[in-house]
């Protein structure tokens, strides 16, 4: 069974290398960036490569909070 993200001060913590998995497709990506925030920083995204693009995509964060996506595996 997977174990479930963690979470400090309500934020997912994820690094460059980490592992995702969309759970409605079952497509796996890498994280590209380090978590990095726009407009007044209430917005959290990273940029990840999907196995099915040939260029990194923004994902907001809150994806993987409301479970839609999973952490496979985090780098460290």
């Amino acid at each position: 069974m997977p174990s479930a993200p963690r979470f400090e001060n309500c934020q997912v913590k994820l690094q460059v290398g980490s592992l995702l998995k969309n759970q409605k497709t079952g497509e796996l990506g890498l994280v590209t960036s380090p978590v990095r925030y726009y407009g007044l920083g209430e917005v959290k995204y990273i940029w990840v490569l999907w196995s099915s693009c040939e260029a990194p995509q923004r994902l907001d964060l809150s994806v993987i909070k409301n479970n839609w996506i999973e952490i496979v595996n985090e780098s460290r």
